[in-house]
């Protein structure tokens, strides 16, 4: 298959979200905030007429036009996706031509009703930091011992007690070097994502540093806590581009599964309780 190379501007919160990837049906989807005006820019031959339309896995085609290329090569498409229930989403296909690419719209409060009570959540991170966790639907749960922290920096050892077993930072660029020395640590993974990151690590016996000479998006310490380290390219579009949001569930859910599956179970039930009860009232 011919790969062509697409980007879209996502517009939210007055920020602007770049991302390229190939048209390939393999690849994984792209990520965009529904209710708001989207600008989509695909690599065409120039000077050509291309027809587009966005349709959803079950058919229903929700946006298509046909414009013409500029004589850089270049499409663009405006379009807005009707908005969606928080905590929900729909999955879609960019189609042109002959070829497709998957794309996942999501409402704007994407953690809405999906986190479970169970875990104790706790912010200690910049105002403006936190105010984005919560217009995603994330929310601090009260708790005597919570489970997880989220902070812009490593809290000292006796900040809490007991500390919290994971550790979620949200770092913006004067809060580096990272200081690992001391920390209990039994691995570290560097990763990339869709969003270039720039972390890099110095581990060695004598000292561990996270810092940013290099290109990860973000980093996983596995240790006692569990450390999950965000690139600052990701802390600044927590509030424009879904991907951060679900990186940070991906990774919090692969820890604690059960208590999702449980709140997943009680919310099934709960529904299932109110139809019923709705029935019997008729």
């Amino acid at each position: 298959m011919q790969k062509r190379r697409i980007r879209w501007a996502g517009f939210f919160l007055g920020m602007v979200l770049l991302q390229t990837v190939a048209a390939e049906d393999n690849v994984q989807p792209l990520h965009f905030y529904a209710g708001q005006q989207q600008q989509i820019t695909i690599a065409a031959p120039a000077g050509k007429l291309l027809e587009w339309q966005i349709e959803t896995v079950n058919g229903r085609v929700v946006a298509r036009g046909s414009n013409w290329s500029d004589e850089h090569g270049e499409l663009s498409i405006s379009l807005s996706f009707p908005e969606l229930k928080e905590g929900s989403s729909v999955d879609a296909f960019l189609r042109y031509e002959t070829e497709r690419v998957p794309v996942t719209f999501h409402a704007v409060k994407i953690l809405d009703g999906l986190w479970p009570s169970s875990l104790g959540v706790v912010f200690d991170l910049p105002h403006a930091t936190a105010d984005q966790l919560r217009a995603g639907g994330m929310r601090e749960v009260s708790s005597p011992a919570p489970k997880i922290l989220f902070s812009n920096a490593l809290p000292g050892k006796d900040a809490w007690q007991p500390m919290p077993e994971l550790i979620v930072l949200l770092p913006d660029e004067g809060d580096f070097p990272i200081d690992l020395n001391g920390q209990n640590i039994q691995q570290i993974s560097l990763s990339s994502a869709r969003i270039p990151g720039s972390l890099s690590v110095l581990y060695s016996d004598k000292e561990k540093w996270i810092d940013r000479n290099g290109s990860g998006s973000y980093m996983e310490v596995k240790g006692t806590p569990q450390l999950l380290i965000l690139s600052p390219e990701l802390t600044k579009k927590l509030g424009s581009s879904p991907d951060v949001l679900l990186l940070i569930k991906s990774v919090i859910q692969e820890k604690y599964n059960h208590a999702f599956e449980q709140a997943k179970n009680n919310a099934v039930r709960a529904s299932d309780g109110s139809a019923a009860a709705a029935t019997e009232g008729r």
